[in-house]
């Protein structure tokens, strides 16, 4: 393989970004033929070493004084590196130019035009083609850059502060990957490690009806929502049974204090009204009756009144304190009318007692 060759193969491999491969075939090239400026140009330009730079472009200069690329690339580096070694007596210095607009680089220069465009001794004009005897013969076809600047489209190199930014980046993104794999999978498994209460819970409470603990196990919203409500009306369930008892108890107890036989209070279902308020009593059949129904219709307007939001109507049964089984009187009066009458303190008798339904 011919230096031409392997020249542009290196400078293709720069291209690449495999800046280690290139060097190991220019520095192989400058082993064999130590004056082949170009060779020495790609070297300058790829090393991160300022030093290896440094003396890289020197050479350069030694065997191509007029190189102005060398020449500006030097001086850059001597300023932003003033320990570096001076140039050699005999290497062509540049004059001081001015900073470079980015700070901090370590041998900024222009790259708006190809860096290895530069025509080195015995090489062609930029357009021509070189004869027999120069760097890069006619036989060669696609010569880089750094030979025919009159390519349509040259291409240009990566500064070598450039490369190491980007490649100090890959392993922040790496980290920023790692970061959005961990947090996926917590969102994932988290709801999996906390899952919500099991709905069959529920079931296993006594104070639950069954109806609840079955509508517990439908997947459906409104069985969910029935569950809720079963739960919640629990209490108030709870409370409306001890009003009721309270209210039966001390109904009998009115009716005993008054001398009724045997008073029981109870609630069920009446012609008139499936909740009702019973009062049940014996007393004996005369002409007394009347009185004693109404005396004791009285004493369970009140305690009906105290709960009126739970039952539709309240009532008395007498039977003959001899014979259970003969009823001697029965009545219903509707809670609505009950509540009017013990509103008007109990004064109203006539159109209370025509309320009643027999």
């Amino acid at each position: 393989m011919t230096d031409a060759t392997r020249l542009d193969e290196a400078y293709r491999l720069i291209l690449d970004d495999q800046h280690e491969q290139a060097l190991g075939i220019l520095r192989a090239i400058v082993a064999q033929e130590p004056e082949n400026a170009d060779a020495w140009w790609l070297i300058s330009y790829t090393v991160d070493d300022p030093e290896e730079a440094h003396a890289a472009l020197n050479k350069v200069l030694a065997l191509n004084p007029g190189h102005g690329e060398a020449q500006a690339m030097l001086a850059t580096l001597q300023r932003e590196f003033p320990d570096l070694a001076p140039s050699p007596a005999g290497v062509t210095q540049a004059s001081p130019v001015a900073e470079p607009t980015k700070a901090g680089a370590n041998y900024d220069f222009d790259l708006d035009s190809d860096p290895f465009a530069e025509v080195l001794p015995g090489a062609k004009a930029p357009g021509a083609r070189s004869g027999p005897g120069g760097p890069f013969d006619d036989s060669f076809e696609g010569e880089p850059a750094f030979v025919n600047s009159a390519q349509s489209t040259p291409q240009t190199l990566e500064r070598p502060e450039t490369r190491r930014m980007r490649t100090s980046l890959v392993p922040i993104l790496l980290l920023a990957v790692v970061i959005l794999v961990v947090l996926v999978g917590v969102f994932v498994l988290l709801p999996r490690l906390n899952p919500p209460a099991s709905p069959t819970s529920v079931a296993a409470n006594p104070t639950v009806p069954a109806t609840a603990a079955a509508a517990v196990n439908s997947s459906t919203p409104t069985a969910a929502a029935t569950v809720a409500a079963v739960a919640t009306s629990a209490p108030t369930a709870a409370a409306n049974q001890t009003a009721l008892d309270s209210a039966a108890k001390a109904t009998a107890g009115d009716l005993l204090a008054a001398g009724f036989t045997a008073p029981k209070v109870s609630f069920g279902s009446t012609p008139i009204d499936a909740n009702t308020m019973m009062a049940s009593l014996c007393a004996k059949l005369g002409p007394d009756l009347q009185k004693e129904v109404n005396q004791a219709m009285d004493l369970i307007a009140p305690q009906a009144n105290q709960i009126r939001t739970q039952i539709g109507a309240a009532g008395i049964e007498v039977t003959s304190c001899s014979d259970a089984t003969q009823v001697l009187y029965r009545a219903y009066v509707p809670i609505a009318d009950i509540s009017a009458y013990v509103t008007g303190g109990l004064k109203d008798r006539k159109t209370f007692r025509a309320s009643w339904k027999h």
